[in-house]
């Protein structure tokens, strides 16, 4: 409630705010732009000077490294052409001596049309010969430096090719060549100045260079390709090495002036360049004048443009704001204007804007949620499988759904025929997953050539693809389109040089009335492929009746058993084992039994894939309830004095998979140590394969706590023997196609028996219902068996009052 003080200080507030001055936004968004752009012009110009400044650097630097790459270009040319002017030389030489000439004899130089000829070349190619590292023979006087001296002496001892820069008065490339003669060999010393190169470097580059040696400013010029500037000398060593320089007027046009050394076996020498930089400074001149006129203009326009788009908005937002939350309202025009004429204390256009746009997020909010729901609903639609290119199982279901609409309209009936890959899991195990991927790829080609072009295809999950058949109803014309699918699908396919021939297993489900529902048809078709499967590779089913009584059990199944844990109606089944050479019992195996109402008593193996398949959150709940009612067991067993009994209980694919069963029997274990010598767990085969990675480290706890591990169902996939060296089992029990006449008679089973003795392994057989099969597999050497021929499966009662108690005073012989 607001009292009277609140009133008064609401009113006073009022009143304070009131009698605050009213600037527009209008206005206050003009004074901003100004000042903004000011700012923005004055920052953008300097930042503009600054990039002409390194523009200008830069092209310094680009010209230093032109021209040094010149020079070295030109001087290898020259050097070429030293090599051309050497063989030629020679080749008259060599010319003469074919003709008996003797170059050292005096005879040679009183032959005065050889000696003019040879003089003549050698004069105009700047050449001369040495008969040694003393004797000049033929042609100008070389000039004889130590460092030539020695180069002469070390090309008449071991011959080859010599060339080098020499400055003295003068820069020039020199090129030494040894001439072998009979008479005995001459070096050929060849001289090429250097100015006409400058003069190429100067022309390519508008440049001018200097060849500049020793400290005497009479002497300091060897070459150049100008006069060197008075002022350029009074500088001396002041001029920086590349890539530094110095800027400075010459002739009244700025240049850039720098020196890199030259490495000579002269004297020592540099060039000097001077690089006129008028164009240079013109060029990022005009380009800083150009970003200067780019950015002054760009900003005006813009904060121009800006105050066009905002000032009458802004001039209109102070009546817009009072009626945007009635916008996305369906309101009469009535009840818009009574909004409008509402008194309103807000006293500039933001404080306003800021109380409807409130409104307004009330309104959209609704609507944006509408939205984002049909877009992820055609993003959910729009996508097809990745690895086949088929229609994903959102389209599928689209397309299903249109059919169904369209029937007794458009269409008499549609099928769905719901595919399965026979023992895909072993081909990914076998020979990976990317062989798996091959095949699927392969399958689904084969199943789209042999369709309908009006069928609609598509890949399910995993290895399960659907095919939807519109005006499908003959029972003929569906068995012989499986017929053609099996056909299709079974031809041989080569994967990792093995040759496999897919086979599958396909569930049909029938609908010529609209009213069925999508999900009943896909579950009937399901429930059919499991029935086909179930009879075998290649077969196909039509969902009946029968199979609907399934899907009743399967649906209240999740339900019931949750009843069933909440009124103690499971309970455990014991199935002891039997050591095959003394009769007497070594083990027990505990599977879950349920004691239902209406369908009496029901063992995992009848539930136990099935919620697998669902997923269903009730799994660790049973996993929970089997290992509580495993170690009240064995608790009776301590009390009872029987300490030598173990008891196995099963991991399912959902323990390995979410391991929490692994750490409640660590815990239990850990607490009572004496536990783990009574308690045993295990895994299939073939599940443990596919969850090796996850389980192994934990399973290995277990055993070194003393928890008992064995394999169940051993055999089908003998790829896990190599996990049998890794993993201490103490048991492993066959799989039932080893415990047949057949295979205990041909030596199979004996030799598997064999192979797990060597690893210390006892071996298990099920299912041994005879005596004449126990003989045969005592004879094999068999440990252990369960089955008929021995016991049935017991209660928890039975055992304890036959076995254990029994056995706590003498062992029990079966």
């Amino acid at each position: 409630m607001v009292t009277r003080s609140d009133a008064l200080k609401l009113k006073e507030f009022s009143s304070e705010f009131s009698a605050k001055p009213f600037v527009s936004l209008r206005w206050q968004l003009a004074a901003f732009l100004c000042v903004t752009s000011m700012l923005a012009t004055s920052f953008l110009v300097f930042w503009a000077y600054l990039e002409s400044e390194s523009d200008i650097q830069q092209a310094i630097r680009n010209k230093q490294r032109l021209i040094q790459t010149e020079l070295r270009i030109f001087s290898q040319q020259g050097f070429q052409l030293l090599e051309q002017r050497s063989g030629q030389i020679e080749d008259t030489i060599s010319l003469a001596s074919s003709r008996g000439v003797n170059f050292r004899s005096e005879d040679f130089q009183k032959e005065s049309q050889a000696w003019h000829t040879l003089t003549s070349i050698l004069f105009a190619q700047n050449a001369s010969i040495m008969g040694s590292p003393t004797l000049h023979l033929a042609g100008p006087p070389p000039p004889l430096d130590p460092n030539a001296s020695e180069w002469l002496e070390l090309l008449f001892d071991s011959g080859g090719q010599f060339s080098r820069w020499f400055c003295n008065g003068q820069c020039e490339l020199q090129l030494f060549t040894l001439i072998e003669q009979s008479t005995g060999n001459l070096v050929l010393l060849q001289r090429l100045p250097f100015k006409p190169t400058l003069q190429r470097v100067d022309q390519t580059n508008n440049s001018r260079l200097w060849i500049v040696a020793g400290y005497d400013k009479e002497d300091k010029i060897l070459s150049g390709t100008s006069e060197l500037p008075p002022h350029l000398r009074a500088l001396d060593l002041a001029i920086p090495s590349q890539p530094q320089y110095l800027r400075i007027d010459i002739d009244g046009e700025p240049n850039a002036i720098w020196r890199f050394s030259l490495r000579n076996d002269g004297i020592p020498a540099s060039i000097w360049v001077a690089y006129p930089l008028t164009g240079a400074i013109a060029s990022a001149r005009q380009n800083w004048q150009h970003a200067v006129i780019y950015i002054i203009t760009t900003l005006f326009l813009t904060s121009l443009i800006a105050l066009i788009l905002l000032w009458a908005p802004l001039r209109r937002l102070h009546h817009l704001a009072r009626i945007i939350p009635q916008l996305m309202d369906e309101s009469s025009e009535t009840e818009i204007k009574v909004a409008v004429r509402e008194p309103n204390l807000v006293r500039d256009e933001s404080h306003l804007f800021t109380h409807s746009a409130l409104e307004l997020h009330r309104k959209m909010k609704s609507k944006n949620r509408h939205i984002q729901q049909q877009t992820d609903e055609l993003k959910r639609l729009a996508q097809y499988d990745p690895l086949t290119g088929l229609y994903n199982r959102s389209m599928f279901e689209q397309a299903l759904h249109q059919s169904v609409i369209q029937l007794e309209r458009h269409l008499s009936s549609l099928a769905i025929m719901f595919i399965d890959l026979n023992k895909f899991k072993q081909v990914n195990d076998s020979l990976g997953h990317d062989q798996g991927d091959i095949m699927l790829k392969a399958v689904a080609v084969r199943l789209s050539a042999a369709i309908r072009r009006a069928d609609v295809l598509a890949r399910f999950g995993g290895d399960e693809f659907v095919i939807l058949l519109p005006n499908m109803s003959d029972l003929d014309q569906i068995k012989n389109l499986s017929n053609k699918l099996f056909a299709s699908v079974g031809q041989p396919l080569v994967l990792k040089d093995q040759t496999i021939y897919p086979q599958m297993s396909i569930g049909v489900s029938l609908c010529t009335k609209a009213d069925y529902s999508i999900s009943q048809l896909m579950r009937e078709a399901d429930s059919a492929m499991y029935d086909a499967k179930h009879s075998g590779d290649n077969q196909m089913r039509l969902y009946q009746r029968r199979l609907r009584k399934k899907d009743a059990w399967k649906s209240s199944l999740e339900s019931d058993l949750n009843t069933a844990l909440d009124n103690n109606e499971l309970d455990l089944a014991v199935s002891p084992l039997v050591n095959l050479q003394t009769g007497l019992v070594d083990s027990y195996v505990l599977d879950t039994c349920w004691e239902h109402p209406s369908r009496g008593l029901i063992h995992s193996e009848n539930f136990l894939p099935q919620l697998e398949k669902m997923q269903s959150s009730i799994l660790q709940k049973l996993s929970s309830w089997q290992l509580e009612a495993a170690l009240d067991l064995i608790d009776l067993t301590l009390e009872k004095g029987a300490h030598q009994q173990r008891f196995y209980i099963s991991m399912s694919r959902h323990d390995l998979e979410f391991p929490i069963l692994f750490e409640l029997i660590t815990r239990h274990c850990q607490q009572v140590p004496e536990l783990a010598q009574h308690l045993g767990i295990e895994v299939n085969e073939q599940i443990f394969a596919e969850f090796y990675s996850q389980t192994h480290s934990e399973l290995m706890l277990l055993n070194e706590l003393g928890v008992a591990l064995s394999f169940t169902q051993f055999g089908v996939d003998l790829g896990s023997l190599n996990y049998l060296r890794e993993l201490p089992l103490a048991m492993v029990r066959l799989d039932g196609s080893y415990t047949n006449t057949e295979q205990l008679e041909n030596g199979m089973t004996k030799s598997l028996i064999d192979m797990m003795h060597k690893l210390k392994i006892k071996v298990a057989a099920d299912h041994v219902d005879t005596s004449e099969k126990r003989a045969l597999l005592v004879a094999a050497g068999c440990d252990l068996a369960q089955g008929r021929a021995m016991t049935s499966p017991l209660t928890v009662e039975q055992t304890i009052s036959k076995f254990i108690s029994s056995s706590a005073a003498s062992p029990v012989k079966v």
